[in-house]
Parts: structure tokens; C-alpha cells; sequence
């Protein structure tokens, strides 16, 4: 049985006598032992932002851009891929399937009516869909590349970049099944092919 007086940095368990990180053995089982007031309830980190109305939404992004186009509405559920190259011990698959959960109208923005972008949408992930990963607690974002950048450092800290192009990793989730060779197969639309649909419309 070993026993280290630590330190919590930065994520990481610090042994305070060599100041070297400690490394667990992943999946394993420990018992931590600390004062009551060195315990927090809550990751301040990874909570949710209050949600603007479909109104509010509508009127803060009039006020900023030339034009706008509602793609998705709140409460729509969306499908995105993680794949990772750095497997651990833990992991039993490359690929993950996740759900992406829109706490606000999703809106594409332009000033000159021409490549549009996405605004910023508060969402969420809660479930893992295939990959075999237990979520824990849901994560956050303020737009679909933060959730995906979160997600990541979550999920996977140092197995692959927190970095994407959200037209091409959503995916809005249709009534066929969920799953990664679906994605494979462009069987949901994605975000792009959307995208490419505004434009075609205001050509």
C-alpha cells in the first residue's frame, strides 16, 4: 500500500514531496482521504450559461449581423464523431458516437449574404452513443466547435487535437439508427450540406 501527501493542480495529483505528477492506474480503484473544505460540489469549470429565448436569440444576433438564417431550433439533437489515434488502456474503441443537444436556436450569420458561418449556440453533451464510454456528467459549450473542444479535453486530454470544423463533424440526428457506419455512410445531413442549401437559396 502506498500513501503520498498530494496536491491538486491543474488537473493533475502532485506529489509534494518530489513535485512529480502521480500516475494512476487507469480504472483502477483508490481511496482519498482529505478535510471536508478540500472537497468541491460542483466543476466550476463545466457548468451550463443561462439560455437566451427564441426572441432574445433572434434580437442579439439582428443587432450584430446583415443577415442571418435559422438552421436548427432549440432542443434539436445533433450526432458528432470523435475518433482518437492515443488509445489508452481504458479505451476499447477508436471511435466514438455523441450526442449534441441545442440549448438555443442555431443560427448561420453573414454580412455580406455570402460564407456563412455559425453563431455561437449554447449546448450540450450527455450521452455517449456508440464507443463504449461511460459518461459521467454531461459537458458544455457556448457553440458546436467549444462543446466538441470540451468534450475532448474531458474525455480525451492528450489523445488527439480538441480542434474541428463543425460543419463537417454535426450531423443532425434523424430517424434512422444512430450509429457510427451510418455516419460513415452520410446517411444524416451535415451541417455543410445545410450550409450549402442557404446558399444555393440566396443565390
Amino acid at each position: 500500500m502506498k500513501t503520498y501527501k498530494i496536491q491538486y493542480s491543474k488537473g493533475h495529483l502532485v506529489d509534494v514531496e518530489t513535485n512529480k505528477r502521480i500516475l494512476l492506474k487507469r480504472g483502477g480503484e483508490f481511496t482519498l482521504l482529505g478535510d471536508d473544505d478540500q472537497f468541491e460540489e460542483v466543476d466550476k469549470l463545466n457548468v451550463p450559461l443561462k439560455s437566451k429565448n427564441a426572441i432574445e436569440k433572434y434580437q442579439s444576433l439582428t443587432n450584430k449581423y446583415e443577415y442571418i438564417e435559422k438552421i436548427c431550433s432549440a432542443g434539436s439533437r445533433l450526432v458528432y464523431r470523435v475518433g482518437i489515434k492515443k488509445k489508452t488502456s481504458e479505451d476499447k474503441n477508436n471511435y466514438f458516437l455523441f450526442d449534441a443537444i441545442l440549448e438555443e436556436d442555431l443560427y448561420l450569420k453573414s454580412n455580406d449574404g455570402k460564407n456563412p458561418s455559425l453563431c455561437d449556440c449554447l449546448c450540450y453533451s450527455k450521452e455517449c452513443l456508440e464507443g463504449d464510454l461511460q459518461m459521467i456528467e454531461p459537458v458544455y459549450g457556448n457553440s458546436l466547435n467549444n462543446l466538441y473542444s470540451n468534450l475532448v479535453a474531458f474525455y480525451f486530454p492528450l489523445q488527439r487535437s480538441g480542434a474541428c470544423n463543425a460543419f463537417d463533424t454535426f450531423y443532425i440526428a434523424n430517424d434512422e439508427d444512430l450509429n457510427l457506419e451510418n455516419l460513415k455512410n452520410k446517411s444524416h445531413l451535415s451541417l455543410r450540406k445545410m450550409r450549402s442549401q442557404i446558399i444555393e437559396k440566396y443565390k
